[in-house]
């Protein structure tokens, strides 16, 4: 007999493939994620220097104008509140067009 003692969120986080918004959205890696052991200063140093310069940064700017595409441009995250507010609450006053 074997017994499991995984709680939820260790379930959740062992079956997602990524845990950055940014790269849950787009099904990629966008950003490099340091968890755990993976966060150390070597790791760190590293990435900040591919953010900083060279083709690892046009590629991540490329897939930030992805993001924004998908996403329809600014003002997502107020309009996706408005409706998650408006679906919990019908009758509410709704800025929605």
């Amino acid at each position: 007999i074997t017994n499991f003692n995984f709680s939820k969120s260790d379930f959740l986080l062992r079956n997602l493939k990524f845990i950055s918004l940014v790269n849950l959205i787009l099904d990629k890696e966008v950003v490099k994620e340091l968890i755990q052991e993976n966060l150390n200063e070597k790791n760190l140093t590293s990435e900040l220097n591919n953010i900083l310069e060279g083709d690892y940064r046009i590629n991540m700017l490329k897939s930030y104008n992805e993001l924004i595409d998908k996403l329809g441009n600014r003002g997502a995250s107020e309009k996706t509140a408005l409706k998650i507010f408006n679906y919990l609450e019908p009758n509410s006053y709704s800025k929605e067009s």
